[in-house]
């Protein structure tokens, strides 16, 4: 209520009027840095919603290295759901590779790492792959916004590679092995001539009659196995024409019906009626079927008496029709510890067998676009051999 001193009233006002003046540009600041999140979450939604349409795999980091997003092509590629990964570091992900770190600190300052190289990552269940990696900043007026990481699964690509320098070191065997071949197969044809020649003199009684007999069939044998190696070295060639199962079969089992007698086995076919026709190379097929049954007829020397062939119709893992032809026998069956490499090169169960039989008889089923596996256990063993059907008229 005293008389205040002059000059104390401007004073307080000019406080006052600092004090408003603050407030004010404190709110104006929260106002603008309110705008500046409302522009930064809009640009991340909106570039979340672009990369969703990219057929490349993309992974969105935030500039720690957590994962902002990822689009549908990196959910495939990888089998992590963007829900799931969103917040995680990186390297939690993107398993298998340490060469993304140095590509990831240049990106945090702004340089993009076109390409960070070929490098091998591990899908959700461990499954290595090979990809192609960059590494790009998305930059919004010289501030980094995140950093995109593009993949691309490149394992298609390598394995038409392999499939070319398979093919390629094929055409290359085939050649040297034909030339072998043919330089070794005359000499041997030489000793089996001059075997037989001394053969048909001497009485069945003489003691030099088996050692030449012995010779004789071991030139056979080698001849065989030369044949064999011929055939694994060649690639296959198909001669393909419309084959009609059911009387296709027919007459391959009746040419074994001699040796089936004299072996004491009796033998079945039977044809499922909607098994109509396949798109085959007869000759290569005879092959196959040569094979899967002369095995059975060997396997049944020590024990068994029975051999069937079925053929029925079936679908394959896609839904596309397939002949299903199954040679069975009822023999010892295949020892466990060699069931799964039955049709590797050189593996077999048989004392007189090259090995190679069963790998031809894969790379013909192959050829054919069908699929062969195994079934055996003591006292039964089954060939499946899968080929695509021809349906109705189809040829």
């Amino acid at each position: 209520k005293e008389q205040m001193p002059v000059g104390l009233d401007a004073s307080l006002l000019q406080i006052i009027t600092d004090q408003m003046l603050a407030l004010y540009r404190h709110y104006l600041l929260i106002d603008a840095l309110r705008g500046e999140n409302h522009s930064y979450t809009n640009l991340i939604n909106t570039l979340n919603e672009a990369i969703n349409h990219i057929d490349e795999a993309v992974i969105l980091l935030n500039t720690d290295f957590t994962i902002q997003h990822i689009n549908p092509a990196a959910e495939w590629i990888l089998g992590y759901s963007s829900q799931e990964v969103t917040g995680q570091d990186y390297g939690n992900i993107l398993i298998g590779t340490d060469r993304l770190s140095p590509a990831l600190d240049e990106a945090r300052k702004g340089i993009a790492t076109q390409n960070v190289g070929k490098v091998t990552l591990n899908r959700r269940r461990g499954e290595p792959f090979p990809a192609v990696v960059k590494v790009l900043p998305v930059l919004v007026k010289e501030n980094l916004l995140a950093i995109e990481i593009l993949l691309s699964d490149i394992s298609e690509t390598e394995n038409h590679k392999a499939v070319v320098e398979h093919l390629e070191h094929r055409a290359v065997l085939g050649d040297y092995t034909a030339a072998v071949v043919h330089d070794i197969r005359n000499p041997i044809n030489n000793i089996s001539l001059g075997a037989q020649r001394l053969g048909s003199g001497l009485s069945a009684e003489d003691p030099k009659k088996e050692i030449v007999e012995n010779i004789i069939n071991d030139c056979t044998r080698l001849n065989h196995l030369l044949e064999s190696l011929l055939a694994y070295s060649r690639s296959n060639e198909l001669h393909l024409e419309v084959i009609e199962v059911g009387p296709y079969l027919k007459r391959l089992l009746d040419k074994w019906h001699p040796r089936f007698a004299n072996a004491g086995i009796k033998s079945f076919l039977n044809i499922d009626p909607k098994v109509e026709k396949i798109n085959g190379d007869p000759r290569a097929l005879d092959r196959v079927f040569t094979n899967l049954i002369s095995n059975a007829v060997d396997a049944m020397s020590l024990s068994g008496d029975s051999l069937a062939v079925n053929a029925v119709l079936n679908t394959n893992s896609v839904g596309l029709p397939m002949v299903e032809i199954t040679v069975s026998d009822n023999g010892p069956g295949i020892p466990e510890e060699m069931r799964e490499r039955i049709f590797e090169p050189f593996v077999t169960t048989s004392a007189k067998g090259t090995g190679l039989g069963l790998t031809i008889t894969k790379q013909i089923v192959t050829a054919h676009k069908g699929s062969i596996s195994v079934k055996s256990f003591p006292g039964a063993t089954h060939f499946i051999v899968c080929l695509p059907a021809l349906m109705g008229d189809s040829e």
